[in-house]
């Protein structure tokens, strides 16, 4: 078979809606169950510190875009079986990548964006977040500064950002812990063609591809990207807020706008943002991914796509199954990636709900999800979850001897009880608050840390003339966002597909938390690449295509 048709059938798998259900599936699933374990390596931490707002990181090539998606691809056809189809594969791909990227720091905040304009809210329905809600200059985080990673397309033939108005995608990112390294902003390479010729393909993997995969097709086809770092990373003032949606508003809105003034000055007004967008997150990002949709279109935008992976949509339930995964023995004490995770998620947490920030529901009520004696202010800073969150680095301790296993040590007492006792999902709905006094103000935090009721609704808020396309990429075996995030129910709306299969259906979204998030990335990254595929496809191929293959069938839906 020609080589070029090899690849134009492997591509038209791609091709094919990402939107798939597993109950559609008749072809054998791949599992990739251990493929992408990995750990947060030393040598990317060693890459980041905490840079100016405004500055200019680095140029991304597109030959150096190439080298990184070829990396992805040949990972993706081997899990596939499909590496013979790997030369042609890059000879088709080599279309995908259409400008260079250049990555900036931008920043923001309610106060500085007031003073520049104020926005409307353009008759968006009372259910959304209207802008006085949360950057209301009554409202805590209204002077705080947010920063964000924006990456955006050069015409490396003139030099030039394209001109005209260009869409923008809007990419909330999964769970962090270290302050400034985990920082979008910070975490972006200045040379990404250094980075990938002197790192493992594996740390290029772990440290890079899952982070800004599904970040950079969007970009280098010409799109504005913005990763915001959320409160407390990066150059974003104040202490993190966790699964706080007001939070989530602010850095995501005020992202987005920073981003659209840094481009207006940058190209001197030629180039525009639309006010067509893509938001993305995941893990606790997709948490935040929901009421930003809804943000932005109370701001008057329009929502393209929304794309949720690997999700942690309802804290009460995440949390539950946390402390269930550490008293059955599920949490190893080993330096794995589920270690990782459980053992610095619960403290991360517990602070974020015990330092009385405005807007939870706990705060004021003396009522702490830390226990006392790790909060205690005579405990050295190796005991101290509130000393380990409010240095100037802002991170867990290196020493792992530092961090309690398992970490439900941190914990309150008597709110660790109720949730033990339970035997659902939403211990406090199940349980009589009254045999557990002191959680009763808890409990009221961790219901309100839920989405699913906003998501859920999104389709009946005025006949579903504001609901957007909602894809939620998850798998049934991850290790740490549970699937009970993901309830059936969510998927009777007609807008939210189930999208856990990927080559239609060669390959499952299974395995782990971090096989889950990379699978999801590139769900999300060949959103943008399926009408340069369908052109290829159709050049290379047109001579042997019978009217029924489906690259002359599929209706293109590109940004």
């Amino acid at each position: 078979m020609n080589p070029s048709s090899v690849a134009c059938r492997m591509l038209l798998l791609l091709l094919l809606p990402i939107f798939s259900t597993a109950t559609h599936a008749t072809t054998t699933t791949i599992r990739a169950d251990t493929v992408f374990d990995s750990v947060v390596s030393p040598q990317q931490r060693a890459l980041a510190e905490d840079r100016p707002c405004g500055s200019i990181i680095g140029r991304t090539t597109r030959a150096e875009i190439l080298t990184f998606v070829e990396i992805a691809v040949d990972r993706l056809l081997t899990l596939a079986n499909l590496q013979s189809a790997a030369p042609a594969a890059r000879s088709v791909l080599s279309n995908a990548a259409r400008y260079d990227i250049l990555a900036v720091k931008v920043c923001g905040s309610c106060a500085e964006s007031d003073a520049i304009s104020s926005p409307s809210n353009n008759g968006a329905p009372t259910d959304f977040p209207h802008y006085p809600s949360y950057c209301g200059s009554d409202i805590d985080g209204y002077d705080t500064t947010q920063s964000a990673l924006m990456l955006f397309p050069i015409d490396n033939e003139t030099d030039a950002v394209p001109p005209g108005k260009i869409r923008s995608f809007v990419h909330m990112h999964r769970h962090k812990y270290d302050a400034t390294d985990d920082a979008p902003s910070n975490a972006w390479p200045s040379d990404i063609a250094n980075f990938l010729a002197t790192q493992t393909t594996e740390v290029v993997y772990q440290d890079f591809v899952a982070q800004f995969l599904d970040g950079i097709m969007p970009a280098t086809r010409g799109t504005v990207t913005v990763y915001p770092d959320f409160r407390g990373f990066g150059s974003s003032t104040g202490n993190r807020t966790d699964f706080l949606q007001r939070s989530y508003l602010q850095s995501g809105v005020q992202s987005y706008r920073a981003a659209s003034r840094f481009l207006s000055n940058y190209t001197g007004g030629c180039s525009l943002v639309d006010d067509t967008i893509v938001v993305s997150g995941k893990d606790e990002g997709a948490y935040a991914a929901v009421p930003l949709s809804w943000a932005f279109v109370a701001l008057g935008l329009r929502i393209n796509t929304l794309y949720l992976s690997a999700p942690i949509l309802d804290l009460q339930v995440q949390t539950k199954f946390m402390i269930d995964s550490y008293d059955q023995g599920l949490v190893p004490m080993d330096e794995s990636l589920d270690n990782y995770y459980f053992q610095k998620s619960l403290p991360a947490i517990a602070f974020a709900a015990s330092i009385d920030t405005p807007g939870y529901a706990n705060t004021g009520t003396s009522e702490t999800l830390l226990s006392a004696g790790w909060m205690d202010p005579n405990n050295s800073p190796d005991n101290n979850v509130i000393d380990w969150f409010v240095n100037p680095g802002g991170e867990l301790p290196d020493d792992s001897a530092s961090l309690p296993f398992p970490a439900t040590q941190v914990l309150d007492e008597t709110f660790l009880e109720r949730f033990r006792s339970a035997t659902s999902d939403h211990p406090c709905s199940e349980v009589d608050g009254s045999l557990y006094p002191g959680t009763e103000a808890l409990c009221q935090m961790m219901s309100e840390s839920n989405v699913l009721g906003l998501l859920n609704s999104s389709g009946t808020v005025e006949g579903g003339k504001y609901a957007a396309s909602t894809s939620v990429c998850f798998s049934d075996t991850d290790t740490f966002a549970t699937n009970k995030n993901v309830p059936e129910y969510i998927f009777d709306q007609q807008h939210i597909f189930k999208s856990q299969l990927l080559l239609s259906g060669l390959l499952e979204v299974t395995g782990d938390h971090e096989d889950a998030l990379l699978f999801c990335a590139v769900s999300v990254a060949f959103f943008y690449v399926r009408q340069v595929f369908l052109v290829s496809c159709h050049t290379l191929s047109r001579s042997r295509l019978s009217p029924m293959q489906p690259c002359l069938l599929i209706k293109t839906t590109g940004h």
